[in-house]
């Protein structure tokens, strides 16, 4: 029997400020940032799919097409 996984709502909302983990492989130091300098602005939190998903802008309002999942991005306070 297969067991449901339920899985916890999004802490992050429309509007928060966030930035994006960077993709590491397996052997790269780890003196390198785990995450960019870059700050983004969640447009839309996409919590129809099992996982909720992230759309994001840039600063200047261009929307990034990727989607990214809540733990892919961390969610930042006041202005930086």
């Amino acid at each position: 029997e297969l067991v449901k996984k339920s899985f916890s709502k999004s802490k992050i909302k429309d509007g928060d400020k966030v930035r994006i983990r960077y993709k590491l492989n397996p052997f790269d130091k780890g003196y390198y940032p785990n995450w960019t300098d870059s700050v983004y602005t969640v447009k839309d939190v996409l919590s129809r799919h099992k996982r909720p998903l992230v759309k994001i802008s840039d600063e200047s309002g261009r929307k990034i097409e990727n989607r990214f999942y809540p733990e892919e991005v961390q969610k930042i306070k006041g202005d930086v």
